[in-house]
Protein backbone atom coordinates (compact mmCIF):
# COMPACT_ATOMS: atom_id res chain seq x y z
CA UNK A 1 0.00 0.00 0.00
CA UNK A 2 0.98 3.51 -0.70
CA UNK A 3 1.85 5.92 1.86
CA UNK A 4 -0.57 8.95 1.20
CA UNK A 5 0.69 12.61 2.50
CA UNK A 6 -1.51 15.40 2.51
CA UNK A 7 0.27 19.00 1.67
CA UNK A 8 -0.50 21.70 3.96
CA UNK A 9 -2.17 23.35 0.74
CA UNK A 10 -4.24 20.63 0.84
CA UNK A 11 -5.30 21.02 4.01
CA UNK A 12 -5.98 24.31 4.05
CA UNK A 13 -8.01 23.59 0.71
CA UNK A 14 -9.94 21.13 3.06
CA UNK A 15 -10.68 23.63 5.64
CA UNK A 16 -12.03 26.27 3.18
CA UNK A 17 -14.46 23.86 1.88
CA UNK A 18 -15.76 22.60 5.10
CA UNK A 19 -16.27 25.68 6.40
CA UNK A 20 -18.20 27.06 3.20
CA UNK A 21 -20.43 24.10 3.06
CA UNK A 22 -20.87 24.13 6.84
CA UNK A 23 -22.93 27.45 6.71
CA UNK A 24 -25.14 26.25 4.42
CA UNK A 25 -25.67 22.26 5.66
CA UNK A 26 -23.29 20.85 8.41
CA UNK A 27 -24.15 17.61 7.31
CA UNK A 28 -23.82 17.90 3.58
CA UNK A 29 -20.31 18.81 4.87
CA UNK A 30 -19.55 16.07 6.58
CA UNK A 31 -20.59 13.45 3.91
CA UNK A 32 -18.22 15.36 1.30
CA UNK A 33 -15.52 15.73 3.53
CA UNK A 34 -15.98 11.88 4.46
CA UNK A 35 -15.92 11.20 0.46
CA UNK A 36 -13.17 13.07 -0.08
CA UNK A 37 -10.83 10.98 2.57
CA UNK A 38 -12.56 7.75 1.31
CA UNK A 39 -10.71 8.71 -2.00
CA UNK A 40 -7.43 8.84 0.38
CA UNK A 41 -8.19 5.01 0.74
CA UNK A 42 -8.82 4.10 -2.44
CA UNK A 43 -5.20 5.79 -3.30
CA UNK A 44 -3.30 3.55 -0.33
CA UNK A 45 -4.67 0.89 -2.45
CA UNK A 46 -4.13 2.03 -6.19
CA UNK A 47 -2.25 5.04 -6.33
CA UNK A 48 -2.76 4.80 -10.38
CA UNK A 49 -6.30 4.92 -10.44
CA UNK A 50 -7.13 8.63 -10.65
CA UNK A 51 -6.60 10.24 -14.62
CA UNK A 52 -3.59 12.70 -15.84
CA UNK A 53 -4.62 16.33 -14.84
CA UNK A 54 -5.80 17.17 -18.42
CA UNK A 55 -4.15 21.25 -17.56
CA UNK A 56 -0.76 20.08 -16.39
CA UNK A 57 -0.46 16.75 -18.94
CA UNK A 58 2.30 15.19 -16.69
CA UNK A 59 1.85 11.80 -15.81
CA UNK A 60 2.95 12.17 -12.71
CA UNK A 61 -0.34 14.75 -11.36
CA UNK A 62 -3.68 12.52 -11.45
CA UNK A 63 -7.32 13.49 -9.44
CA UNK A 64 -9.91 11.99 -8.76
CA UNK A 65 -13.23 13.60 -8.82
CA UNK A 66 -15.60 13.71 -5.73
CA UNK A 67 -18.54 15.32 -5.68
CA UNK A 68 -17.62 18.22 -8.03
CA UNK A 69 -14.15 18.23 -6.80
CA UNK A 70 -10.88 17.65 -7.82
CA UNK A 71 -8.35 15.71 -5.25
CA UNK A 72 -5.22 16.49 -7.28
CA UNK A 73 -2.43 14.67 -6.49
CA UNK A 74 1.00 13.90 -7.27
CA UNK A 75 1.81 9.56 -8.48
CA UNK A 76 5.38 9.95 -7.22
CA UNK A 77 5.58 6.35 -7.22
CA UNK A 78 3.52 3.29 -6.07
CA UNK A 79 4.86 3.70 -2.47
CA UNK A 80 4.16 7.25 -2.23
CA UNK A 81 1.74 9.67 -3.12
CA UNK A 82 1.44 13.42 -2.22
CA UNK A 83 -2.13 14.86 -2.02
CA UNK A 84 -1.71 18.80 -3.78
CA UNK A 85 -4.90 20.30 -3.49
CA UNK A 86 -8.82 19.98 -3.31
CA UNK A 87 -10.30 22.11 -6.11
CA UNK A 88 -13.87 22.89 -8.10
CA UNK A 89 -14.15 20.80 -10.90
CA UNK A 90 -15.99 24.10 -12.07
CA UNK A 91 -12.85 25.95 -12.24
CA UNK A 92 -9.96 25.57 -14.22
CA UNK A 93 -6.62 25.09 -12.72
CA UNK A 94 -3.94 27.78 -13.78
CA UNK A 95 -1.64 26.83 -10.74
CA UNK A 96 -0.30 23.77 -11.85
CA UNK A 97 3.16 22.41 -13.59
CA UNK A 98 2.57 21.65 -16.90
CA UNK A 99 5.07 19.21 -19.64
CA UNK A 100 6.24 22.87 -20.62
CA UNK A 101 6.95 24.80 -17.24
Amino acid sequence: MAQVTWTIRALDDLDKITDYYAEISPAYAARLIKDIFNAEKQLERFPASGRIVPEANVPTFREIIVRGYRVIYAHVDYEQVDILGVRSSKIPLSDFPSESS
